[in-house]
């Protein structure tokens, strides 16, 4: 489905599944969203966060058509566990961060493992 929140959203679990646009933060224990579309959020906090994209696209149309590509924008992202596909984010922070095919990040902090795609680029990562 399709929501947008103008301000902030907490909630124990989050499974979103579709496109969505929150202005403020997401916050929830466990956090699993699925792109069907373009989304995007200022902050997510929690202890597992999961992003990854539709495995069953409708006749390829993301590739012909932008609005519909498949992809989260995120200013800040902040987990124990972070495992991200086809995201943008300015920052990423994590004990264990996975950094999986299509994803953009300026900056990732990780305590314990970090793992990039080949297929994903980060600008900077440091341990902290």
């Amino acid at each position: 489905g399709i929501i947008k929140v103008a301000g902030d959203c907490e909630v124990e679990r989050a499974e979103l599944n579709g496109a969505f646009t929150i202005d403020g933060l997401l916050n929830a224990d466990q956090v699993e969203i699925i792109l069907h579309g373009k989304s995007s959020v200022k902050e997510i906090g929690g202890e597992v966060i999961t992003v990854k994209r539709n495995r069953h696209p409708i006749l390829h149309l993301d590739k012909l058509i932008k609005p519909l590509s498949k992809e989260l924008q995120a200013d800040i992202i902040e987990g124990d566990i972070v495992k991200l596909e086809y995201t943008k984010a300015n920052v990423v922070r994590g004990k264990t961060v996975e950094i999986g095919p299509g994803c953009e990040v300026e900056f990732v902090e990780y305590s314990s493992d970090l793992n990039i795609s080949e297929k994903a680029v980060v600008k900077k990562s440091e341990k902290f």
